[in-house]
């Protein structure tokens, strides 16, 4: 399953309304610290960021991936 981490920033919510748009099953995840931790276990400085498996991505690599089905 998708984890989308975010701090509700309007790319938080673009990326939210697309995943809803395609039915896409997430969990999101927009607890602060949760976010500050997996920021530093992923090494990414930026909000929204999506994590599918072994795949990391930030937003617009989401939005991109999301759009070609590769997630």
């Amino acid at each position: 399953m998708l984890k989308v981490y975010s701090t509700n920033c309007p790319k938080c919510k673009i990326l939210e309304k697309k995943l809803n748009s395609m039915d896409k099953e997430y969990e999101l995840i927009n607890d602060p610290d949760a976010v500050y931790e997996a920021s530093e276990k992923y090494d990414i400085k930026e909000a929204p960021f999506v994590v599918n498996g072994d795949h990391l991505y930030n937003f617009s690599a989401a939005i991109k991936a999301l759009s070609s089905g590769e997630i």
